[in-house]
């Protein structure tokens, strides 16, 4: 009986198709794999970029409970200063002229690039 059914006119047909279906099948899941690595490698990096950002927002929340941060804050923001100290206001002058000391700079003057293809063409 089995010989009757390998020598079958149907069973190579059956078995190419069964064949041609299987390796689809491999195909479909070797493309899912590849496209649930992706996934994976892309979330482990925002995962990355998550903890980053979490130790960066500790850190910032450990110096924002130091005193020495509140008194800077103070300091620049609401103009804050100690009793003992003495604070020092300098006013800029808009009235003055800001002059450079160097070399005196030398102007060549060189003809613009028509000029020059004319005198090219000319033979100057």
């Amino acid at each position: 009986m089995i010989r009757n059914i390998l020598r079958s006119k149907y069973f190579t047909p059956v078995i190419v198709i069964v064949l041609f279906w299987l390796g689809l099948v491999m195909i479909r899941a070797h493309n899912q794999k590849v496209d649930v690595d992706i996934r994976v490698s892309d979330l482990e990096n925002r995962a990355g970029e998550i903890e980053k950002a979490n130790k960066y927002i500790e850190k910032l929340l450990t110096y924002v409970k130091m005193p020495e941060f509140l008194e800077r804050e103070a300091r620049i923001r609401l103009n804050y200063m100690l009793a003992d100290e003495k604070v020092a206001f300098v006013y800029e002058d808009k009235n003055t002229k800001i002059e450079t000391v160097g070399a005196p700079m030398v102007e060549t003057k060189s003809p613009n690039i028509l000029k020059k293809i004319w005198n090219w063409i000319n033979g100057d």
